[in-house]
């Protein structure tokens, strides 16, 4: 028995490591010049690099800088994605409404790579972290404008669990956002951990940071209006997942985006499948971003 033990407590650290580097894999993507790098400050007093890009209506390219509404976008990506490839990522949320809207307006996107992920490789992450710096991020990004403006807040994948603990501690106040997209959202980290490992018997499930996404939605402020981005060919998080955030979050105004032929990294098909219902959320989206 003592050997078993003593075992175990040597496996540990590998079992941690090696959970960490499957839940936080970095991805390669460089800066390309498309957008602008810039630093905030975490809780923790970390200093974090991050991305920012503006992105303009169709009828906005035309227009003088005065006459332009600029709306804040915070994006938080998924894994194996650092901040170079969230600023891309995040154009699939927005372009439909950028083509389609009439008004000249511009979505301020900021984003950036957690703990872990170039460029920020020099610090480890985990649940906790991420929220914290999350929130700094947004923080950071609402400091930017006025008071009567609210930002939007969209997510990906892994991001999905940050943005989720984001609606749950920001409410619906002027502190919260303007609206949330969720794109393949998860109920819980160990739930999909077990389910890609074919519910074999994971000793060291309980390493893996829990994000249970599930219950913090269920604490969102109803007048959130709420998106969700559903693919039936995800090969990470299963449909059912997205069916079960949408069934508890507690959001008056949600609508549910299914593509029957999407996977896990396509966010266009959900949107465009489902163009009008999107469209209609994006429409209450910015006109719960003007605070009156």
């Amino acid at each position: 028995m003592g050997v078993f033990f003593l075992v175990y407590a040597l496996t540990l650290p590998v079992a941690y490591w090696s959970a960490n580097i499957s839940l936080y894999h970095d991805g390669e993507e460089v800066a390309d010049g498309v957008g602008t790098e810039f630093t905030f400050t975490a809780s923790s007093g970390t200093t974090l690099k991050a991305y920012r890009k503006t992105y303009l209506s169709a009828s906005a390219e035309s227009s003088d800088d005065d006459s332009i509404v600029h709306y804040p976008v915070v994006y938080l990506g998924g894994t194996g994605v650092n901040m170079y490839g969230n600023i891309h990522r995040v154009k699939n949320f927005l372009y439909p409404t950028l083509t389609s809207i009439d008004a000249p307006i511009a979505f301020d996107v900021f984003t950036f790579s957690y703990r872990g992920f170039l460029p920020n490789d020099s610090f480890v992450p985990n649940e906790r972290n991420i929220i914290d710096d999350s929130e700094a991020l947004w923080n950071y990004a609402k400091s930017l404008y006025p008071e009567i403006v609210r930002p939007l807040l969209f997510a990906h994948s892994l991001g999905t669990g940050p943005a989720s603990a984001l609606l749950e501690k920001l409410g619906g106040s002027d502190e919260g956002p303007a609206c949330t997209g969720l794109a393949m959202p998860y109920s819980s980290m160990a739930q999909c951990i077990s389910e890609l490992g074919y519910y074999t018997p994971m000793v060291f499930l309980y390493l893996i940071d829990s994000w249970r996404s599930t219950s913090r939605v269920k604490n969102m402020h109803p007048d959130v209006p709420l998106a969700i981005l559903s693919a039936a060919h995800d090969e990470l998080i299963a449909p059912h997942h997205q069916t079960t955030i949408f069934e508890n979050a507690n959001a008056k105004y949600k609508k549910l985006l299914y593509s029957p032929v999407a996977d896990h990294n396509d966010l266009y098909t959900p949107i465009y499948r489902n163009l009008d219902t999107y469209l209609e959320f994006m429409d209450s989206c910015i006109a719960r971003a003007e605070v009156s």
